[in-house]
């Protein structure tokens, strides 16, 4: 969890990103994806398996795309999903996501 802070951290320190969140899946352990840092609140930013950055394994943009994303389309106005996968069984996706 230490490096998911550090991440945040730098996120929010470098990048001057405000509205963000961190999401571990982990197929061995987890069913559903797990918000590992949030600078929302987590029940304003549910994750679920319908994500389509975490299913596609590619970068979702919502400028390219109007309601490209189910599960994004209903919380945010605008949003990106960049999905990174560590290895076979473990993928990290940073959300970015806004409702201004």
């Amino acid at each position: 969890m230490q490096i998911y802070k550090r991440i945040g951290f730098i996120l929010q320190e470098r990048f001057e990103l405000d509205d963000f969140v961190l999401v571990e899946s982990d197929k061995k352990t987890d069913l559903e994806p797990t918000v590992v840092f949030s600078t929302y609140d987590k029940e304003t930013h549910p994750i679920s398996t319908s994500c389509r950055a975490l299913r596609t394994k590619q970068s979702v943009d919502s400028c390219s795309f109007t309601n490209i994303c189910e599960n994004c389309s209903k919380i945010y106005k605008y949003y990106f999903c960049v999905p990174y996968v560590i290895s076979n069984d473990l993928e990290l996706m940073i959300h970015i996501g806004t409702t201004k």
